[in-house]
């Protein structure tokens, strides 16, 4: 709850811009830039037109620094050169291009460093900071160019730039978890900030004090600062920076359960909100106050609050703030012992958790990918130290060649007692030659090694955090949906049985086998995989007859198809035999039938069909049920995407099964493919080697 308050206090430093003479300044700009402009001119345009797209466009800055950076390096422009470095560094950056944004930036810093402009230096030491620290969390280089910046800024006394730098290193400090470290870091910067008549920074302290002192359950200490920051808001206007500042104030009351001030602060907020319209914090105060009259037990009021909040972020993605919202009707409607809606929501809030860890874990693979780019840039830059290495060595090698054929020269006028000697020096030089042509072999070879080991590093590195990261979303997410289920339904069982119509504790006792049942296949799943991971898979071909397995998956999963009332035909008349071990090619056709079950409408059919080649069989298992789209389709067997479906009578499907499927058909030396078309319906099928 801390670190929502904190995070809440460090949004406050946003402040949207105006949009009405964007298009028109645009529009004007470029209308200047068609016409006959020198070249000095022509870059104050494209400057100018880079700085207003920064914002609202980035993409299109990124074009108008590029052209730039021709100008000024067509007509030897240092200081445009970095301005141009510059803004493209911070355009890279609003479209999350990290990696591009740092090298732009350091390409920036080099020229202001060679041109001794200190005020863009220190600039760009905080915004390379930056990268490191939002863009890609490398917190120890973050730390490392803010303390950089620190330090110029000491030395040039800039005070309000002293006062960014040590509240960037609190930021950091905070997010390493080492509390006391940013409250300290806070406080000195407060000091600095406070000498100033620098509002904006000023503010942004004093809510980071509050929300440090608020974290140490310093309630009235975090107040004192958060009034002084109300005092600062309304000085510099108001609006949604000072709408924020009394949602914290809101939550400060909450947390000492005085529910009337709670109240009244994030009344004031919500006012604030209807005439500075936005949408995230006009949520976020809707869940605020709703939990307020949860704990008074205003259940009604809770709730219509409540979907106030969850209509206005469901608009605008905002998927933590729905997640709490769902939670929070399935406790309140537990309370009210409302158990369908309860169980309702629950489903709900574990889709969207799903969803978020799902997203949370695409993002940390980026950032893992965005280090591994980076440490990848790194290594190939040792490369090309190398290389240089190596072209240093032959021009010392040149140079020798030089002074060999010049002491040649010379020695050709001596006398021919001399002759001897001249033998000798040749001979020196000639073993000197044959040591440097050794050292070039040696560096090729160490960098023909170091390509060859970094290729292969790479591979293993993608094919492990594709493996890890399948595993641990299948164990995070698809447990945690059936485990909560469970968890919910006995909970009801256990504390209202008594009270319960048989309905209901038919309903209850039905969600319980469901989940059960999805629990148990996914179990069974994930311990085939494990096995087939860790290599401990016994594979033992014989002769196996497939129409005698078919018909036992029928009769074992019949019983499943008659709650659909689902037909499944056996088109296999014959007794075919194939080269196969029995118990993947049965784990095989038990999956694809089940897939098969599961994704199928009620009253609808499946059938088993067979063709043949000169060495195969194919066997194939077409169903009349949703059918698969198109990119859905291409991302099938494969372990680094998420393929969950949901089926019907919501059953769930992980996309795990299917991937088992692929490896035993591939290890009986078969292929299995799929067609499918989105409503009509899918054909899963697999070859198998006919037996001698």
């Amino acid at each position: 709850m801390f670190r929502l308050y904190k995070i809440l206090i460090l949004n406050i430093i946003f402040i949207l811009l105006p949009n009405l003479s964007y298009s028109q300044n645009i529009d004007s700009l470029k209308t200047v830039l068609n016409s006959e402009l020198d070249v000095i001119k022509r870059i104050e345009i494209l400057e100018e037109l880079a700085n207003i797209s920064l914002g609202k466009s980035p993409k299109q800055s990124v074009e108008f620094s590029k052209e730039i950076l021709i100008l000024a390096n067509k007509n030897n422009l240092p200081n445009n050169k970095a301005i141009a470095y510059y803004i493209l560094g911070k355009s890279y950056y609003y479209i999350t291009e990290y990696d591009s944004a740092i090298i732009s930036l350091k390409k920036s810093l080099q020229i202001y460093q060679q041109l001794d402009n200190k005020k863009k230096i220190g600039e760009l030491y905080d915004k390379i900071g930056s990268c490191y620290y939002s863009g890609i969390a490398n917190y120890t280089e973050a730390m490392k160019y803010y303390f950089k910046s620190l330090e110029l800024s000491e030395q040039e006394n800039d005070t309000i730039r002293i006062a960014y730098s040590l509240n960037n290193l609190g930021n950091i400090y905070f997010r390493l978890n080492k509390r006391d470290k940013a409250l300290a870091s806070y406080m000195k910067a407060l000091e600095y900030a406070s000498k100033t008549m620098d509002k904006k920074i000023n503010g942004i302290l004093l809510n980071n004090i509050g929300a440090e002192y608020a974290n140490k359950k310093k309630y009235t200490k975090a107040l004192e600062y958060n009034f002084k920051a109300v005092d600062i808001k309304k000085e510099m206007g108001g609006g949604v920076g000072l709408a924020a500042t009394y949602i914290s104030i809101g939550s400060l009351y909450k947390y000492q359960n005085n529910f009337e001030d709670a109240l009244k602060y994030y009344n004031d907020a919500k006012k604030i909100l209807e005439t500075n319209i936005n949408s995230y914090y006009s949520a976020l105060v809707m869940n605020y106050m709703s939990a307020v009259y949860q704990e008074k037990k205003e259940y009604q009021t809770a709730i219509k609050y409540l979907n106030i909040s969850l209509t206005l972020s469901e608009e605008i993605s905002a998927n933590t703030l729905s997640k709490n919202s769902y939670l929070a009707l399935t406790k309140i409607y537990k309370e009210l012992h409302n158990f369908e809606k309860a169980f309702f929501y629950n489903e709900k809030y574990s889709s969207l958790h799903d969803t978020i860890f799902s997203q949370e874990s695409n993002k940390a693979l980026n950032e893992m990918q965005v280090k591994y780019e980076s440490a990848k840039k790194e290594k190939e830059n040792e490369t090309l130290k190398h290389e240089n290495d190596l072209n240093e060595l032959k021009i010392e090698k040149q140079k020798s060649r030089a002074l060999i054929l010049t002491i040649i020269s010379i020695l050709l006028f001596v006398l021919i007692i001399l002759t001897v000697v001249l033998a000798i020096f040749i001979y020196n030089k000639y073993r000197y030659k044959q040591e440097i042509n050794g050292i070039l072999n040696d560096k090729n070879n160490q960098l023909e090694l170091t390509n060859k080991k970094l290729a292969e590093s790479e591979n293993n590195l993608r094919e492990l955090v594709a493996t890890k990261d399948k595993f641990f979303s299948i164990i995070a997410h698809d447990l945690r949906s059936p485990l909560s289920s469970l968890s919910l339904v006995t909970e009801v069982l256990d504390q209202n049985l008594n009270d319960l119509d048989k309905q209901k504790t038919i309903y209850l006792i039905s969600s319980i086998n469901n989940a059960a049942n999805n629990l148990l296949e996914l179990v069974e799943n994930l311990l085939h995989w494990a096995r087939t991971q860790t290599g401990k898979i016994t594979f033992e071909p014989n002769k196996i007859n497939l129409t005698n397995i078919i018909k036992q998956n029928i009769s074992l999963l019949g019983l499943n198809a008659e709650k659909k009332n689902i037909t499944i035909k056996n088109n296999i008349e014959k007794s075919i035999f194939a080269f196969a071990d029995i118990n993947l090619i049965t784990t095989v056709i038990r999956n694809l039938l089940t897939n098969a079950v599961k994704f199928t409408d009620e009253n609808g059919i499946i059938s088993f069909s067979m063709a043949e080649t000169d060495n195969y069989y194919e066997i194939k298992i077409t169903d009349n049920g949703l059918g698969i789209s198109n990119d859905n389709l291409k991302q099938l067997f494969r372990i680094d995407i998420d393929t969950k479906q949901i089926g019907n009578s919501t059953e769930k499907g992980t996309g795990l099964g299917l991937i088992l499927c692929k490896e035993f058909i591939e290890k009986n030396g078969g292929k299995i493919n799929v067609k499918s078309e989105l409503g009509i319906g899918s054909t899963f099928s697999f070859t198998v080697l006919k037996a001698n």
